[in-house]
């Protein structure tokens, strides 16, 4: 699979969320690198799983995870209501 490829399956399933932001493959590598860190893994391990060649790089990730954590749980924005997927496969054939 492409670079390409994982593009543009991103942007089929955000189109079909109907989601508030656009979706990227970056930001979801975002947001598994923040996830991990939450997680408690340790920033070598997260480093290691991002191929970042420098540390400095995944810190930047942690130290950015607090402002990020405040927006998510914040209780003035609604909860977007949640829409049924269609499978990928039954769009492609269509």
């Amino acid at each position: 699979m492409t670079p390409y490829n994982v593009a543009y399956l991103v942007t089929v399933l955000w189109r079909e969320i109907g989601a508030d932001r656009r979706i990227t493959p970056h930001s979801l590598r975002h947001s598994a690198i923040t996830v991990a860190l939450d997680a408690g893994i340790g920033l070598r391990d997260v480093q290691d799983f991002a191929r970042h060649e420098d540390p400095k790089t995944t810190r930047r990730y942690d130290r950015a995870r607090n402002p990020l954590n405040r927006h998510a749980t914040s209780r003035d924005r609604p909860v977007p209501r949640r829409r049924q997927l269609t499978p990928l496969v039954a769009r492609a054939a269509g």
